[in-house]
Formats: C-alpha cells, sequence, structure tokens
C-alpha cells in the first residue's frame, strides 16, 4: 500500500456517498416507466433490484395483482402460498364472490358450508328474497316450515303476488276470505276503485251508500264540483241551498267574480252596497 493514498480514497468514497441521489436512480426505485437502466451504475442496478423485489413481496402478501410468485424466494413462496390460502378461506367464510372453493381442503371446505348454511337459515328466517330453500338441511326445513306457512298466509291477507293459495288449508282460506271480505267492505266506504259491491253484504252495502249520502252532502255544502244534487233529500237540498247562499253573499260583499246578484235578498243589497262604500272609502284614503 502507497502511503499517503488511503486517506484520499476514504474521501472519494465519502464524497459519492454524500452525492444526492439522481433523478433517473429516484425514478428506478419507483418501479417508473420513467426509468433508464442502461444508465445505472453496478451499486445502483443492485439498490433498484433489491427494491423491485421488496416491491413484489409486498404485492404477493397484500394480495395485490402486481404480484409475481417466481420471483419469490423459496422461504417468501411458503409464506406467501400460507397467506393466499388463509385469505382465500376467508373470502370463502364472507361469501365472496372472490371464493375458490377448490383451494380449500376438506376441513376448510366443511367449516365454510357449515357457515353458509348458518347464514342462509338466519336470511330465511327474516323472510328475505335471498333465502335459498334448497341449502336447508332437513332440520332446518321442519323448523322453518311453519315460518314459511305464516308468511304465507300474510301474503294471502295482503294481496301481495307471492301468496300461494295452494298451500293453504281450510281454514286458512276461510279466515283470508273473511280479512278480504272486510277490507272490500272498508274500501267500499271510503268510495276506492278497488271496491268490489257484488260481494258486500246487505248491512255493508248499507253502510257504503250512507257514506256515500255524507259525502255527498259534505260536497254540496261546500260547493265541491263533485256534488250530485239529484241525490239530496228535500232537507239536504235546503241546506246545501242556504250554503250556496251564504257563499254567493260572501262573495259579493268581498266584490268577487262569482258574485251573482240574481241570489241576493234586499237585506243582502243592503250589506253588499255598505260593504262596496267602505272599499271605495279605504281606497281613496290611501291615495
Amino acid at each position: 500500500m502507497v502511503p499517503g493514498r488511503l486517506p484520499m480514497a476514504q474521501s472519494v468514497s465519502q464524497k459519492r456517498a454524500a452525492e444526492p441521489k439522481s433523478a433517473n436512480l429516484i425514478e428506478c426505485l419507483r418501479g417508473s416507466f420513467a426509468c433508464d437502466i442502461s444508465t445505472l451504475s453496478a451499486a445502483e442496478t443492485a439498490a433498484v433490484t433489491a427494491e423491485a423485489h421488496k416491491r413484489n413481496v409486498e404485492n404477493c402478501f397484500s394480495g395485490a395483482v402486481g404480484c409475481d410468485p417466481l420471483r419469490l424466494t423459496t422461504e417468501e413462496g411458503e409464506i406467501f402460498h400460507d397467506a393466499a390460502i388463509k385469505r382465500n378461506v376467508e373470502r370463502c367464510l364472507a361469501n365472496s364472490a372472490t371464493c375458490d372453493p377448490i383451494k380449500l381442503t376438506v376441513q376448510q371446505a366443511s367449516q365454510v358450508e357449515k357457515l353458509r348454511s348458518s347464514h342462509n337459515y338466519d336470511v330465511c328466517l327474516k323472510g328475505s328474497q335471498a333465502c335459498d330453500p334448497f341449502l336447508l338441511t332437513p332440520e332446518q326445513l321442519t323448523r322453518m316450515s311453519g315460518v314459511f306457512h305464516r308468511r304465507n298466509i300474510e301474503n294471502c291477507l295482503n294481496g301481495l303476488i307471492s301468496c300461494d293459495p295452494t298451500k293453504l288449508t281450510g281454514e286458512d282460506r276461510a279466515a283470508i276470505q273473511n280479512e278480504r271480505n272486510m277490507r272490500n267492505a272498508r274500501n267500499c266506504v271510503n268510495a276506492l276503485s278497488t271496491c268490489d259491491p257484488q260481494i258486500l253484504t246487505k248491512e255493508e252495502s248499507a253502510a257504503a251508500k250512507a257514506a256515500r249520502v255524507q259525502r255527498n252532502v259534505a260536497n254540496c255544502l261546500g260547493g265541491f264540483p263533485s256534488c250530485d244534487p239529484g241525490q239530496l233529500s228535500a232537507g239536504e237540498r235546503n241546506q246545501a241551498l242556504n250554503a250556496l247562499r251564504q257563499r254567493n253573499l260572501d262573495a259579493c260583499i268581498a266584490g268577487a267574480a262569482r258574485c251573482d246578484p240574481s241570489m241576493l235578498t234586499s237585506p243582502d243589497f243592503v250589506r253588499v252596497a255598505d260593504a262596496y262604500r267602505r272599499r271605495m272609502g279605504n281606497g281613496r284614503r290611501g291615495q
């Protein structure tokens, strides 16, 4: 070794270590497409290779799409394999679409099937459309038969299309028909379009007619266009005419266009004229 040369070599080495990384090296370490590997030194190439390997290991262990298992070491490959199996089991247990049942062991498949069966049973109990009755065990089907029967009765009572009348007992049919008749009676009383007057009893028909008469009287008293004067009794017609005269008087006093002077009595004319003078007087004072 030549005396005096070692300190100089250490100085050069320290200087290079202190130099900032080039822009190209930074891009290469990031795995960027802007990296130019042809300009890298041997040390920089080793650093870029190590960083790429690290990135691939992270992708493989996290289940990312950028993973390349062939670039893993034997030890890393074993860890990756175990992690992939664990992720697949977790996906299958979560009923994920990314589950690969072929990769499950017999024990894992049994565990997944047990959990899936339990989940399906809970879904069926809640009446969800996601329920798959074919996945129910014989024991679950026995417990669910009563639930299915009660739900079908409810569907039929509510007039839903999901009602299956073939599964109703004679007692069920009688109860449902009774409920349908009562609902129809209410619809007729409320003048709904779903009313079927053909199946009303005499009492129900009388109640619907009475409700219709009351509605018509109220419509005529209120001056609504749905009023049918031909359906009014003599007393009801007098009440409606009195209400009409009062509405007309109010309109004339207010100076409304719907005022009909021919309907006013002599006292009415006096009140209307007095109201007119007050309106005109207030208008002049406001000018």
